[in-house]
């Protein structure tokens, strides 16, 4: 059997009405008799990208691959395309004319989404107020299959950047589910949104995705479609139709034809369709590049730009985007560190390191020259308190090296600050300080101490030894953890003991050789309490 010819498959798609929408697509195909192709490819019309006169060559890659040498499934496709072609009154199936009933006294109003496989509608119950309902508009058994799927998936998911499923049931015809009502999120959010802004969304959704893969799950379809804004503004990844279980199932394209995904973000290796090819979590790394080049500039993702998109990222966008997965970011974490590496350098605060190096020299300076600024230290711990994750070391360095001469003693209107800056100190510790070198942690304990004992607020000496525990535990310094002990085993206020236990029971890894000594006798019930 001859092969089909590429160039009859681009005029037939030229024919195609550019405003064919993917519903009446779904409708036609049925009356046609083409339902067993709609069903196993419904994202053809997508794929086919109508109405695009710059990418003829997705049709032709696209119905190659579905068609292959198979010409009856051809001759199919171009009577469906034909009928669609010339044809704009097309009665629709009855099936198809009005949304069906659901129990428990749910009233749909107006339709806010259709898939290739559901319908979403605004709904709502006199108890529940006002939700999305969405349901199966097939009669496909694979299709009914697959929507259920996407109902355990998203059910067994359970993260704050994934769409939540509030209710369902597989079990009713059509099955459907529940879901917080939610906006969409448009192609390009650089008319509404910052930069930066546009970035640390995104990084929800890097968040979302993660906890999808976590759960063994790959989604396969990540487009700014199925990225919803819900009611607190957060980003979630929704429509787990296409998510392929990688634990329990491995992930290999068995059916002939079939490519999961949109056109235009689809990975190679998907669309190669090769013999027991396999699939992995790098083709939604693949997707999320595309999928941010989009939020980024409202362009086709098909041919990558830099046009207004800062190097930073389009660097990003590169590397999740190559033609070889060996040759994108790995894991989600590495693609996150990039995106908040670059977030942090081009936000707000992107040149508070510099300054706050700047304030740390005026402080030494300052002292060395007889002369002590405590206006200097305000502001440089108000610039502390604000630096970046991607500085967590400059955070560190700059606390451990203010001269001690600034904390003898420490005014009362500057608690607050050293206080907040104490908190951000201790959160760079847990991201990074098991790669500082040993002695150091006795460093840290040394300026913790002077400033526990030059302060009256108990705000100030919890934060403090907070910062010691983690220090010395992280680093696992002996002498550190015995000069903790020691401010430990001082504590007599009941009300700061109760609280220190709080810190205990939070930092439990660290604290169980800290405070597994045989002199432990020594410190406040409360405390001892909470040892492990």
């Amino acid at each position: 059997m001859d092969a089909i010819d590429p160039y009859q498959i681009v005029a037939i798609r030229d024919r195609i009405c550019s405003d064919f929408s993917e519903e009446r697509w779904i409708d036609l195909g049925y009356i046609t008799g083409c339902g067993d192709i709609i069903d196993s490819h419904p994202r053809l019309l997508r794929s086919l990208d109508f109405g695009d006169t710059d990418y003829p060559i997705c049709a032709l890659e696209v119905l190659q691959m579905i068609c292959g040498r198979d010409q009856s499934n051809f001759s199919k496709i171009v009577m469906l395309l034909d009928r669609i072609a010339h044809t704009d009154s097309t009665p629709i199936p009855a099936q198809h004319q009005h949304p069906p009933t659901f129990p428990h006294g749910i009233q749909l109003h107006d339709q806010i989404g259709k898939g290739a496989m559901g319908t979403v509608y605004r709904a709502s119950t006199p108890t529940h107020g006002i939700f999305a309902l969405k349901y199966c508009h097939h009669r496909s058994p694979e299709q009914v299959r697959r929507f259920v799927r996407e109902m355990q998936a998203a059910t067994e998911i359970r993260h704050k950047n994934v769409l939540p499923i509030w209710s369902s049931n597989p079990d009713y015809d059509p099955p459907y589910y529940t879901m917080p009502l939610a906006t969409p999120c448009t192609e390009s959010l650089s008319s509404s949104m910052a930069l930066h802004d546009i970035l640390a969304r995104f990084i929800e959704v890097l968040d979302g995705v993660a906890a999808i893969h976590n759960h063994g799950y790959i989604h396969r379809d990540i487009k700014p479609e199925n990225i919803l804004i819900l009611a607190d503004s957060s980003f979630a990844v929704a429509d787990l139709g296409l998510a392929k279980n990688i634990v329990n199932a491995q992930s290999t394209l068995t059916q002939t034809g079939q490519s999961p995904g949109t056109n235009g973000h689809i990975a190679p290796e998907l669309l190669a369709q090769e013999p027991g090819a396999t699939t992995d979590i790098r083709v939604d790394i693949y997707s999320l590049g595309k999928t941010l080049y989009r939020l980024l500039s409202g362009r086709n993702p098909h041919t990558i730009k830099p046009d207004g998109i800062p190097p930073e990222i389009f660097r990003i966008i590169k590397k999740c985007t190559r033609e070889e997965k060996s040759d994108r970011f790995q894991t989600i974490p590495a693609l996150r560190h990039a995106v908040s590496t670059a977030k942090d350098a081009l936000g707000p605060n992107a040149a508070l390191p510099d300054i706050v190096k700047s304030g740390l020299a005026e402080l030494i300076h300052a002292t060395k020259v007889g002369s002590i600024s405590m206006s200097g230290l305000a502001t440089l711990l108000a610039h502390v308190a604000k630096l970046p994750p991607s500085s967590d070391t400059l955070v560190i360095d700059t606390i451990t090296d203010i001269p001690i001469q600034y904390f003898l003693p420490i005014p009362a209107n500057l608690a607050g600050q050293l206080v907040t800056a104490l908190e951000r100190m201790s959160t760079a510790l847990t991201r990074e300080y098991a790669s500082y070198s040993w002695p150091h942690a006795e460093q840290v304990v040394g300026v913790m101490k002077s400033i526990w004992q030059q302060s009256e607020e108990n705000e100030v000496r919890l934060a403090s030894i907070e910062v010691c525990i983690l220090a010395s535990g992280i680093l696992n310094r002996y002498a550190a953890q015995d000069s903790t002990f020691e401010l430990l085993a001082s504590v007599t206020d009941p009300k700061l003991a109760l609280r220190i236990a709080t810190l205990v029971e939070n930092h439990r890894e660290y604290s169980r050789k800290l405070l597994g000594r045989t002199d432990r006798d020594r410190l406040h019930p409360h405390i001892l309490s909470a040892a492990p």
